[in-house]
């Protein structure tokens, strides 16, 4: 419905899925520099541990060792599959912080 504002633009609209008080799991679908840090500054949270879970439809493999890749499938790029929505996990200090709310990022 509406973006944060943060520093000199307002961020397309995101879903947040509050887990604890500690961690939630935010969809973006966009990807500026350290965005997801920044929106959740934006409502005096801070970010301390991040951690991208899905690029589009394709969900990451836990397997995979940090710094490691693996290669996109032929049907994973006919589909488009990178071209939508990130899913992050996202841990910080205590979330939700007044005025944060999940209608922030609806």
């Amino acid at each position: 419905k509406k973006g944060i504002q943060i520093e000199d633009y307002i961020t397309k609209p995101a879903t947040l899925e509050i887990i604890s008080t500690t961690k939630a799991y935010i969809t973006i679908s966009e990807g500026k520099f350290h965005q997801v840090k920044r929106m959740f500054i934006s409502v005096n949270n801070k970010v301390t541990y991040l951690k991208r879970i899905k690029f589009g439809s394709i969900t990451l493999d836990d397997s995979l060792e940090l710094g490691h890749y693996r290669e996109l499938s032929k049907s994973e790029i006919e589909n488009g599959s990178i071209e939508k929505a990130s899913e992050l996990s996202v841990c910080g200090s205590k979330i939700p912080k007044l005025p944060f709310s999940k209608e922030h990022f609806e």
